[in-house]
């Protein structure tokens, strides 16, 4: 019997199977804010990003006014994508009926708030990423956009400009526009005139306040409202407890040594965690003269002290522009002078870390110390020309892994709040808001990426 031979068939294997269906990535919600973000969106946890993010919400929670909380989020963006854009997911959130108030030139920062609730928000941009950071506002301080107070931009003034006897301010994110009562407060002692150790030494903002620097504070100035903005100095043991009240501290050195105080309220907040170093009260010129109104809020950071002094000439007059203690914080904000050309040469400076001990959940046992650390070095040239040096190292104490960037190209200022820099990251020129802030013995130098945010710098005078 003959076998005949048959060929078999066999279907491709992919026919036989089914096709699977990828799901569309969900939208993302922030547990801080309950704010629903784009799908796309990647929330971080690590602890570098995480402490780069604080850092710098910290230091722009001054500019709106208000302080940075506990709670934090970072999520990271992807670049390119349309749908995770700057402008996508801030329409996102107003969608969902949040208000967001921008307080800065680039609408990138600012306060998110509904239903009473604040958050900061910042939008930013690196070289990899987009990213958008959420924290947390603690405090009562009132935010004020940039968007809808135009007259906060300061135009400097020359040195002989200067009012002979400078006044104190109360810029227009702290108090409400109600005007402040024409009577006479207590004259200040006169003060020692600006040191000639930079070229402007007075900014006055378009609303009508000045500042003006002086060797050991900045004096605000309008109207019969006068403000002294002391420098920080180190806060030792023998101001603080249990030697002494750190208030009762400046409050001698600031307030009792220059008026006779007639009355005196603490403004005690038994719900409050942290004492408040805050007083207040009414007060006469030592010749008798003239009665006035003082509050004075004292800033504690990093081991430094700040005494923040307002005479108002009633105590009703304060009260309607200082509605809580707290309020008198963000008058520092007013420490802010423009760079002039003949002031930027010269090597500026300043470095950094933070180090926090990591632990085994399962154990409890330690796992070693994660940390960063970074020197920043500009030096600035009188021909036009700079150079850069950004170093550092990050990781596992034990293991860290050293960085270095170096640049070199030109400077400008346009007018003097803005620095534009050539050849910086992929050749390209960059454009920073520039400002000094005085302190003991000079200047210190701020720097902003107006594109990027988190590219900021506070630098000191090197020798």
């Amino acid at each position: 019997m003959a076998v005949t031979a048959r060929r078999l068939y066999f279907l491709p294997l992919l026919l036989l199977l089914p096709v699977a269906v990828i799901p569309a990535q969900p939208p993302v919600r922030s547990a801080l804010t309950g704010a629903e973000l784009p799908a796309g969106v990647r929330l971080e946890k690590g602890f570098m990003t995480r402490a780069a993010a604080r850092a710098t919400l910290e230091l722009r929670a001054g500019d709106a006014g208000v302080k940075l909380g506990s709670d934090l989020e970072v999520f990271r963006l992807p670049l390119g994508d349309s749908a995770v854009s700057k402008s996508a997911i801030f329409t996102a959130l107003r969608t969902q009926g949040y208000t967001l108030a921008l307080a800065d030139s680039t609408q990138s920062f600012g306060v998110l708030s509904k239903a009473g609730a604040r958050h900061l928000l910042l939008h930013a941009v690196d070289r990899r990423s987009g990213w958008l950071y959420i924290g947390q506002v603690t405090g009562d301080a009132v935010v004020a956009a940039a968007t809808a107070a135009p007259a906060a931009t300061p135009s400097a003034a020359p040195v002989s400009a200067a009012p002979a006897a400078p006044t104190a301010a109360v810029p227009t994110t702290a108090v409400p526009t109600a005007a402040v009562p024409t009577a006479a407060a207590p004259s200040a002692p006169p003060p020692n005139g600006p040191a000639p150790r930079f070229q402007l030494t007075s900014t006055t903002w378009a609303d009508g306040w000045s500042a003006t620097d002086q060797p050991d504070h900045v004096q605000l100035a309008k109207g019969d409202i006068r403000v002294w903005l002391w420098h920080r100095v180190p806060l030792t043991e023998a101001m603080r407890p249990p030697a002494r009240e750190v208030k009762d501290v400046f409050w001698a050195r600031d307030v009792a040594a220059r008026y006779r105080v007639t009355s005196v309220d603490d403004r005690t907040d038994e719900t409050r965690y942290s004492a408040l170093e805050y007083r207040e009260g009414a007060v006469t010129t030592l010749d008798g003269r003239s009665n006035g109104y003082v509050g004075m809020f004292v800033s504690i950071e990093s081991g430094t002290a700040q005494s923040i002094v307002v005479l108002a000439p009633t105590q009703a007059a304060f009260r309607q522009l200082f509605p809580t203690p707290e309020s008198l914080e963000p008058l520092a904000r007013m420490n802010k002078f423009g760079v002039a050309a003949t002031d930027l040469p010269g090597t500026w400076s300043s470095s950094g870390g933070a180090y926090v001990p990591m632990y085994y959940v399962s154990s409890g046992l330690y796992a070693g110390t994660d940390g960063a650390s970074i020197a920043d070095r500009f030096t600035f040239f009188a021909d036009g020309t700079y150079q850069s040096v950004h170093s550092g190292a990050s990781g596992t104490v034990g293991r860290l892994r050293p960085f270095t960037q170096r640049y070199q190209g030109r400077w400008q200022l346009n007018g003097i709040w803005e620095l534009v820099l050539t050849n910086r990251y992929d050749k390209k020129t960059e454009t920073y808001a520039v400002s000094f802030s005085s302190v003991t013995g000079g200047r210190v130098l701020h720097l902003t990426n107006k594109e990027r945010g988190v590219d900021s710098y506070s630098l000191g005078r090197a020798p």
